[in-house]
C-alpha cells in the first residue's frame, strides 16, 4: 500500500518528469520552418499535397508604387483540383493578416476569384495586391500548413 505522503511525492515526481520532457520536446515545425528572402522565392516553390505553390514576384512592402504578391499554382495530381486562393494565408511580423486590396482601376474589374478548379497537370497564375504596407518577417500558411517564414 502506498502511504498518502509517499503517492503525493510520487505524483509530483511525474509531473515534473513529465514537464521536463514537455519543455525538451521542440515545438512541431517550428525547428524546420524553412526561411527564404523574398528574392530567392521563386526558386523555391512549395508542395502540399499534389499541389505546388510557387511565388515568382514578392513585393508586399514597397512605400510606393504597387505592392503585389504574384504566385503560381499548379496541380500535380491525375484528377481536378479546387483551390480557393482564400487558403493562402500571409501572416505580417506584426501579426497583421494581408487582405487584398484594390489598387488599381483593373484590379476592380478582373477581382480575385473565390475558387478555381484547376485540371489536372496544369497551372494558375494569380496576383493578389496587399492592403497596407507588409512588416518582414512573412509567415505563409497554406490551409492549415505554415509553410515558410520570409525575410526581406
Amino acid at each position: 500500500m502506498i502511504r498518502p505522503l509517499n503517492a503525493l511525492s510520487l505524483g509530483l515526481l511525474v509531473a515534473l518528469s513529465g514537464a521536463t520532457l514537455l519543455s525538451q520536446t521542440p515545438t512541431p515545425g517550428k525547428a524546420d520552418l524553412p526561411r527564404f528572402t523574398a528574392k530567392e522565392l521563386d526558386r523555391h516553390p512549395f508542395r502540399v499535397g499534389e499541389l505546388e505553390l510557387k511565388f515568382y514576384d514578392f513585393r508586399p512592402t514597397r512605400k510606393f508604387g504597387t505592392r503585389l504578391i504574384a504566385f503560381e499554382v499548379k496541380n500535380r495530381s491525375t484528377g481536378f483540383f479546387a483551390f480557393s486562393p482564400q487558403d493562402l494565408v500571409l501572416v505580417s511580423h506584426d501579426g497583421n493578416q494581408i487582405v487584398e486590396a484594390a489598387p488599381i482601376e483593373q484590379f476592380q474589374i478582373h477581382p480575385m476569384p473565390q475558387r478555381v478548379r484547376i485540371a489536372p497537370g496544369a497551372s494558375i497564375a494569380l496576383t493578389l495586391f496587399p492592403k497596407g504596407i507588409v512588416e518582414f518577417p512573412v509567415k505563409v500558411f497554406f490551409g492549415d500548413n505554415l509553410l515558410a517564414e520570409i525575410t526581406e
